[in-house]
C-alpha cells in the first residue's frame, strides 16, 4: 500500500534512522498473541512485543482499554478494526458500517468518488456500495439471507446492479451533452470529465484544433474565451 509506506513506514524508519545516531533504539510494536501472521514479517522480526510476552490477544487489550476509560465512543463496537475511513480496502462489512453511523463521513466519501476519474473500488462505486447495503436492508426486512455465495442473493444482487448500471450510463450519456468549459493546466486544455487532453495541432502550421467533444468520453466541450 502507498499511503502505509508513504505516510508511515518510511517516516518511521527515517526517524529511528536519526534516533540509532544518538541512542540504542527498542522498538516496542502493537501486535497482539492472536496477530501471528504480522509476527511472520521479516520487519517485525527486530522488534520487541509486550503484548505478545504477556499473552494478550486483540480482545484483551481492548477490554484493558475499555477498563481505564477509554472507549472511542463505541467505534469498536461498530467496526472489526479502526483505520482510515476513507480506504478502499476496507471490506464490506467495515464500510456498511461507515455507511450506517457516520452519514456525513459517507456523503463526503461519496462527493470524493463523484470528483474523481477512477470509481472507489476495483467491483464498486461509492453509489453502487450504498446500493448494495440498502439491498441487503431490504432483504433482511424481507427475513431473505444475505449470505453473499448463495444463488438467490447473487442473482438477485447482479440484476439489481445490472439495472443501475444501465440507469446510470443514460444518465452520464445526457450529462455530457451539457456543455463544460475545458480546464486549462499548465498550458494543456483538458476535458472537464475525464482529464483528456482535448487539444490536438493541426497541419504544418502548427494551429490548434479545438475539438467540440472529448473523444475519449464524449463530453461536449465549452471553450468559452479560452
Amino acid at each position: 500500500r502507498w499511503c502505509t509506506s508513504k505516510l508511515k513506514t518510511e517516516l518511521l524508519k527515517k526517524y529511528k534512522s536519526e534516533m540509532n545516531e544518538k541512542y540504542d533504539v527498542i522498538e516496542y510494536v502493537g501486535i497482539a498473541s492472536d496477530e501471528q501472521y504480522r509476527l511472520e514479517r521479516e520487519a517485525n522480526k527486530h522488534h520487541v512485543h509486550p503484548l505478545v510476552e504477556w499473552g494478550w490477544d486483540e480482545t484483551t487489550a481492548l477490554q484493558y482499554c475499555y477498563d481505564k476509560g477509554y472507549d472511542w465512543e463505541g467505534t469498536y463496537e461498530i467496526f472489526d478494526r479502526v483505520s482510515c475511513w476513507c480506504c478502499p480496502l476496507q471490506s464490506l462489512k467495515e464500510l456498511k458500517g461507515l455507511w450506517k453511523n457516520f452519514p456525513e463521513l459517507w456523503n463526503e466519501l461519496k462527493e470524493m468518488d463523484n470528483q474523481t476519474w477512477r470509481q472507489f473500488r476495483a467491483d464498486y462505486s461509492v453509489e453502487e456500495l450504498e446500493l448494495r447495503f440498502k439491498f441487503e436492508e431490504k432483504r433482511t426486512q424481507q427475513g431473505l439471507n444475505n449470505n453473499p455465495h448463495t444463488k438467490d442473493f447473487r442473482t438477485s444482487w447482479k440484476e439489481t446492479l445490472e439495472s443501475f448500471r444501465t440507469g446510470q450510463i443514460a444518465i452520464e450519456a445526457l450529462e455530457k451533452q451539457i456543455q463544460k468549459k475545458v480546464v486549462l493546466d499548465k498550458n494543456i486544455y483538458l476535458c472537464p470529465n475525464c482529464g483528456a487532453n482535448v487539444e490536438t495541432d493541426c497541419g504544418d502550421d502548427m494551429l490548434d484544433y479545438r475539438l467540440n467533444y472529448c473523444d475519449n468520453c464524449g463530453q461536449t466541450l465549452d471553450w468559452g474565451e479560452l
